[in-house]
């Protein structure tokens, strides 16, 4: 929850609506969308990721920021891999990050 909340996004999240009482910012609306995020990467699935793509890029050019950038994400991702290696959930750490969206 740390790396999601030092992210720009949220921190323009802040900005915009002037309290932490927001739904796009309670944690269980933050955790979810971050989840979401991971897993969409790390699938690779290419039409999920043109949907992630599509819904971030739509949502920037509204001045939203529900979905993270590619370099922005990647703390979020390292806090990720870092949980689930801690938990047993995933073995091979050396997977390489999927950031990038098509």
């Amino acid at each position: 929850m740390r790396a999601i909340g030092k992210s720009p996004e949220v921190k323009a999240i802040k900005a915009i609506v002037g309290t932490d009482k927001h739904y796009l910012l309670k944690p269980v609306e933050l955790f979810a969308r971050a989840y979401s995020e991971y897993i969409i990467r790390r699938s690779g699935d290419p039409v999920l990721l043109l949907q992630l793509k599509s819904i971030t890029l739509n949502a920037r050019a509204a001045g939203a920021y529900k979905q993270w950038s590619g370099e922005s994400f990647r703390p979020i991702e390292a806090a990720f891999d870092r949980l689930f290696r801690g938990l047993g959930w995933q073995k091979d750490s050396s997977a390489p990050p999927t950031t990038e969206l098509p």
